[in-house]
């Protein structure tokens, strides 16, 4: 999903440097939106980003993060501006390489799919350069997760989790992917 998110919405100089790592396997890629008290409800976020000169320092955390143990890159999702309205509008799209202040939490125990591991990050006083946006300086995370389709939804529910417990912006996933279909 990072190399999706960089490969749609990167800028060149993004693509260039990330996406050959990615596809070589030099690095380990993740989506990191879930958190402990925001599920997948992702306008709940509370991982924030301030902006410092030419970088954001980064504090919060995820959870229930594919690769959070063994993965080295995450597309990271945080609010720039916690007090814009509506929410989603405050939200920023990150490539964050685990590093200072950014790394895997305890390994998650699962009933079901065990061959991939899913943890928890941590973000404290982690710094990015505004470069890793994603969504360039300023830009808008926009409503609809274009990159996120029908295959994902067919896995999550192969995987027996329920569509009542999973949420983007307030619309169950099972109507919010059948309007890309």
């Amino acid at each position: 999903m990072l190399a999706l998110a960089i490969e749609k919405f990167g800028t060149a100089n993004q693509k260039s440097e990330w996406l050959p790592k990615l596809a070589s396997g030099e690095v380990r890629g993740g989506l990191a939106l879930t958190e402990p008290d925001a599920g997948t409800d992702l306008q709940g976020i509370r991982m924030t980003a301030r902006r410092n000169g030419d970088n954001y320092v980064i504090n919060g955390a995820k959870t229930w993060i594919t690769n959070a143990v063994e993965g080295s890159c995450f597309a990271l999702l945080v609010k720039t501006n916690p007090e814009a309205q509506p929410r989603h509008k405050g939200m920023s799209l990150f490539i964050a390489p685990k590093g200072p202040g950014f790394s895997s939490g305890r390994k998650l125990e699962k009933l079901g799919y065990k061959s991939i591991d899913s943890g928890e990050l941590i973000a404290d006083s982690y710094v990015l350069s505004t470069d890793l946006a994603i969504y360039g300086r300023h830009r808008v995370l926009p409503i609809r997760l274009v990159w996120i389709r029908a295959p994902l939804l067919a896995d999550l529910l192969e995987f027996g989790m329920a569509n009542e417990l999973l949420c983007v912006f307030g619309v169950r996933l099972v109507n919010f992917f059948l309007r890309f279909q």
